[in-house]
């Protein structure tokens, strides 16, 4: 297999593997984010998400606790009040996009055993 070939194939492999995931943005009144933070667990430890606060910033993190008595989420490097939370997008996995790069991987493969295979004509 040449170096383009195979550059090629590592950039499709790469590119494609992020597509498992896709960001969910939680599309409501900020009061109504805040309540469901604290209700419904639309964030839980473990849990990646993009936080947008009242000062504009946008925070990506990894959940690793929330404190709803106190209304905190603590990531790895910053805690946020929940209550200065304005919009959310959480990292969801996605069965249909899983699929799609299965399907998408296993043609590449074998469009490219194909092509470095000796081809016979009788």
């Amino acid at each position: 297999m040449t170096k383009s070939k195979l550059s090629i194939l590592l950039f499709f492999l790469l590119f494609t593997a992020s597509a498992c995931t896709t960001m969910n943005p939680v599309e409501m009144s900020p009061e109504a984010v805040q309540q469901k933070i604290v209700s419904e667990n639309i964030l839980v430890p473990g849990k990646r998400a993009k936080i947008v606060t009242q000062d504009g910033q946008i925070h990506k993190i990894r959940v690793n606790r929330i404190d709803k008595e106190l209304r905190l989420i603590e990531a790895e490097e910053e805690t946020i009040n929940i209550t200065d939370i304005v919009a959310v997008e959480t990292r969801d996995f996605s069965i249909g996009k899983t699929a799609l790069l299965a399907a998408g991987s296993y043609t590449v493969l074998v469009l490219l055993a194909l092509a470095a295979a000796p081809v016979f004509i009788l």
